[in-house]
């Protein structure tokens, strides 16, 4: 048996996901992010995803490894737009620069990879699940986080939904994946308040040493999940 689809070479830069084969309901799903990778950095693409389109080109129902590879990979730093198909059904664009993974077998183990060491999470912490729906009950709002300072996102809420993705569908890898992200990306969260009413926050991440403070309607984040 042949081997999942991957869009890794030594030669040219990609974008640290690998997909199943096609389906035949057109597109690829994607298998893995990849850690280190612009993918896992972006935080909008998850395992079990739909790749439909690259840079406007439509996947057919059956795309070969090799047409796949090369649609993929390209000189690092250029750009490449996804079409992508989540598993909550919402379509949208996803643009994504090119670079490099931290490859093992070259040391990986023992380095610090800066695409990772940059990214911010939530300010926030959770319960595990324990009600068998698999939503996720928001712990703590961390002081000085941007969940805490817009006022919106309490602790006892439910986290539902990130960026379009129903919480209750992700693993765990999943859900840390599509919280992190880079300073100043935006992320969008759907909470359930306590007396049952839910609510979109939109967010825009924040390093820990950047003031945070609201800013319309968005609010920053700090660099932890």
């Amino acid at each position: 048996a042949t081997s999942d689809v991957s869009t890794d070479q030594d030669s040219l830069a990609g974008i640290g996901l690998t997909f199943h084969r096609p389906d035949g309901q057109g597109g690829v799903l994607v298998k893995r992010v990849k850690e280190g990778s612009v993918a896992l950095a972006n935080g909008r693409i998850a395992p079990g995803d739909r790749l439909l389109a690259i840079d406007g080109n439509t996947l057919g129902t059956d795309i070969s490894h090799v047409d796949l590879t090369q649609m993929v990979l390209g000189e690092s730093g250029s750009s490449i737009c996804l079409h992508m198909q989540y598993s909550s059904g919402v379509s949208e664009e996803v643009v994504l620069q090119r670079g490099a993974t931290v490859s093992q077998g070259s040391g990986a183990s023992d380095m610090q990879n800066p695409i990772t060491q940059s990214l911010c999470g939530l300010g926030v912490t959770f319960f595990p699940p324990t009600d068998g729906d698999g939503h996720v009950v928001i712990k703590r709002v961390k002081p000085g986080g941007a969940a805490q300072v817009s006022r919106v996102v309490e602790a006892g809420d439910r986290l539902m939904e990130i960026d379009g993705k129903q919480v209750h569908l992700l693993s765990g890898s999943e859900l840390k994946s599509l919280l992190m992200g880079f300073p100043g990306s935006v992320c969008t969260v759907r909470v359930q308040h306590q007396n049952g009413m839910s609510e979109d926050v939109n967010l825009v991440r924040a390093a820990k040493d950047e003031p945070l403070k609201p800013a319309g309607p968005l609010y920053g984040i700090t660099s932890e999940m």
